[in-house]
């Protein structure tokens, strides 16, 4: 997520795209941060907003692994059931999950 003027955007991205490779010109000066800010807000409320469903769904007496493979193979899948909740949450105090099976 890279912002500037569009002539040094294209003079940059050879060097860019050897640290990386999902490269997107986004706007002029500043908005790479912005996007990437952004992205990182939709990023924290998903994981906030998964975490808030496993606490009530382990409240209820259910297995927090089987829910997360419920949602993680329905529509609320996100990253967030994908990685973080099973590699942070779960695996710190479950073992390992059962995420997948």
């Amino acid at each position: 997520m890279a912002g500037g003027d569009d002539q040094v955007f294209s003079e940059c991205l050879p060097i860019l795209k050897t640290i990386g490779s999902n490269i997107f010109h986004v706007g002029p000066i500043g908005s790479g941060h912005l996007v990437k800010a952004l992205n990182n807000f939709l990023a924290a409320t998903t994981l906030l907003a998964t975490a808030e469903a496993m606490v009530v769904a382990t409240k209820a007496g259910l297995d927090p692994g089987t829910v997360l493979a419920c949602i993680h193979a329905s529509s609320g899948r996100s990253a967030a059931t994908e990685r973080r909740f099973p590699m942070f949450v779960l695996k710190a105090t479950l073992g390992s999950p059962r995420v997948g099976s």
